[in-house]
């Protein structure tokens, strides 16, 4: 229960984000004819002073090298304040969703900075701030509110905050004043956005470039993935572009807050392109910079995948705008994201691959396009941006080729794929796979879970959680080691914990393709939590099939042996990994089951005429951008 001896509110009633919000709050709102209200006693003490959440890149956590969203607590009294006790939340149905750190003080009229980016560490919250506008509440010891907040859409880069310490009036902040004092420029009025006058394409000869709309202001720009400022170079006339090149621009106008960004890339190429594009463009800084880029060796490092301390180990998001143009050059997607550095040791190769998530912090958490030619999802929350992993540079295709050659005609959870030419700030950088990766997106995307309904799990090397827990498999495993496996009843215990059909197929397609990164290694599972869901496996991370090493694997790779064995301790099959199907295989019915899908996809999907079919196919599809790839690389 939360009791009210003080409070305050802020409300743009059109961007209230939930009626449910307006219910609870009903008998403390107050319209201000402009959208915005501010009301408090004098006994609050400590306020909710300003707040960045679409900090895209202006104010580094210099700890971490990232760029998270914030909240600016103050206190308006002269004496220090203790918060021990105090709680901050961006849910009225759980006020004390993350505690302030015991024993951390805010000095008298001090301000304090907290991290809003759901990641372990001192002050940083449990929780993420939405650019499209929520409610925030901070209640203190007492179970009191100290202040709360609903907050409007957001403007990039833009913090928002009261107009001076402590007052009641809020405005955006042109420029942000974290752990200082509110002043400066504000506003509540962004200038017009430009547009255009051609549309962002793929283009075969020179183009001339203009701007339409935007009247009053001066129209700023760059062509090298940075952010316009009021420095930037000012557009007059037009500006001819006779190489691909991305141009960003704003408004910026007197009084005014700068427009949003326009971004349109304008591929110039005379031989075309035989495969969709994607193009990235983002801060340089933030992929070359020693200290913080995330494509460099670098100097703030750590350690892991094959490599001595590297910053492309580093899981740091870094903001960009992502454009998808299909197969006619028509662009299909043009929106903020966030990329980082993916895979394993494939992150050694020049060419990287890139995880790309939609984020509510940019202004929506899905990609309103379907990627994926097998796919019937009309949205999707991200996908992975493959170099092809560890088969880079060799057919460039070997894993995903893998993957839709098992599920063809069999029941599995797969990858999708389509190759796709990738620009970065305008300069191109060959052929990458557009994947599905295999994590809470990948669920919810295709069956609807949420994270929050799911236990996703992992083997890479050690079992691990990606979302929920082990305890339910580990419960099942264990009382299956403890039955009687020959008996029926036995088949009907693993029926109703695994989805059979699946999972069979699934031990069939990677004993089948030759999969030595694997089962110790590789592996990720899932269920829906509730009555009745049952396990899943995913194929993943087929790199190491189909011979990628001839001395490591071939076609006579003894697969079954490999996926049966018992005395091994570490990679790539301790006994763990193979402890599952071990116990299952004593089962008459399941073994019997096994050996009729193995015969059977032998005879059809596994069939040699119908594998090379495939493998040509895969291969002509990328043929035409091979040589410029391996020009590049």
């Amino acid at each position: 229960m939360i009791f009210r001896d003080g409070y305050r509110l802020e409300l743009e009633s059109s961007r209230l984000r939930s009626i449910k919000y307006f219910i609870i709050k009903t008998s403390y709102l107050f319209f201000w004819i402009a959208g915005f209200f501010s009301f408090k006693t004098s006994s609050a003490q400590v306020f909710i002073n300003e707040i960045m959440p679409a900090n895209f890149d202006q104010v580094w956590d210099e700890n971490t090298y990232t760029l998270p969203g914030w909240i600016e607590l103050y206190n308006a009294s002269s004496k220090s304040i203790d918060l021990t006790h105090y709680y901050l939340t961006d849910d009225p149905d759980r006020i004390k969703k993350w505690q302030i750190p015991y024993g951390t003080k805010i000095g008298g009229y001090g301000h304090l900075l907290i991290w809003c980016d759901a990641t372990p560490g001192y002050l940083h919250a449990n929780f993420t701030l939405s650019k499209n506008g929520e409610y925030l509440l901070l209640s203190n010891p007492g179970g009191y509110i100290a202040d709360e907040l609903y907050y409007p859409e957001q403007k990039n880069n833009v913090s928002y905050g009261r107009k001076s310490d402590g007052a009641k009036v809020w405005s955006f902040f042109v420029s942000p004043t974290p752990g200082d004092q509110n002043r400066g420029i504000t506003s509540l009025v962004s200038a017009e956005k430009p547009q255009f006058s051609i549309a962002p394409g793929i283009y075969r000869t020179s183009v001339s470039v203009a701007f339409v709309g935007a009247a009053s202001g001066s129209i700023r720009y760059t062509t090298d993935g940075t952010e316009p400022t009021k420095y930037s170079r000012t557009f007059v006339g037009t500006l001819l572009v006779d190489s691909t090149t991305t141009i960003k621009a704003k408004t910026f106008r007197e009084g005014f807050i700068p427009s949003e960004t326009a971004t349109g890339t304008f591929v110039i190429s005379s031989q075309g392109h035989s495969l969709p594009v994607l193009s990235i463009s983002m801060d340089p800084s933030h992929l070359w910079d020693q200290k913080f880029g995330i494509y460099v060796e670098g100097v703030n490092g750590i350690p892991g995948n094959c490599s001595d301390a590297r910053n492309w180990n580093r899981e740091w998001n870094r903001h960009s705008v992502i454009e998808y143009f299909d197969s006619l050059g028509m662009r299909r997607v043009e929106q903020d994201a966030d990329v980082r550095i993916g895979g394993a040791c494939s992150r050694n190769f020049p060419q990287k691959s890139l995880v790309i998530r939609a984020r509510s912090k940019y202004g929506s958490s899905l990609f309103d396009y379907n990627f994926f030619p097998n796919r019937n999802n009309k949205t999707c929350g991200g996908f992975i941006l493959r170099n092809s992993g560890n088969d880079f540079n060799l057919t460039h295709f070997r894993d995903a080729f893998a993957q839709r050659l098992a599920s063809k005609a069999m029941d599995i959870d797969f990858l999708d794929y389509q190759p796709v030419v990738v620009y970065l700030n305008g300069a191109y950088w060959g052929i990458q796979n557009i994947r599905e990766k295999a994590d809470t997106d990948y669920i919810k995307d295709n069956y609807g879970y949420g994270e929050d309904e799911i236990d996703l799990l992992e083997i890479a090397g050690v079992k691990a959680s990606v979302s929920g827990s082990w305890y339910e498999f580990d419960g099942y495993l264990n009382k299956l080691a403890q039955l009687n496996r020959t008996r029926p009843e036995t088949f009907q215990y693993i029926d109703e914990h695994i989805d059979v059909d699946s999972y069979i197929s699934y031990m069939v397609a990677e004993m089948y393709l030759g999969n030595t990164d694997w089962p110790g290694n590789n592996v990720r599972l899932w269920r829906p939590r509730k009555s009745g869901g049952k396990w899943r496996w995913v194929l993943w991370d087929m790199d190491f099939s189909f011979g990628l090493f001839e001395s490591f694997t071939n076609a006579f790779h003894p697969g079954l042996t490999f996926a049966t064995q018992a005395d091994q301790e570490s990679w790539p099959n301790p006994a763990f990994s193979t402890l599952h199907f071990r116990l299952a295989l004593e089962n008459p019915t399941f073994r019997l089951k096994f050996i009729n899908r193995m015969q059977a996809a032998m005879e059809t999907v596994f069939q040699p005429d119908s594998v090379n079919r495939m493998v040509d196919m895969f291969a002509t599809r990328i043929a035409s951008e091979i040589p410029a790839h391996k020009n590049k690389w």
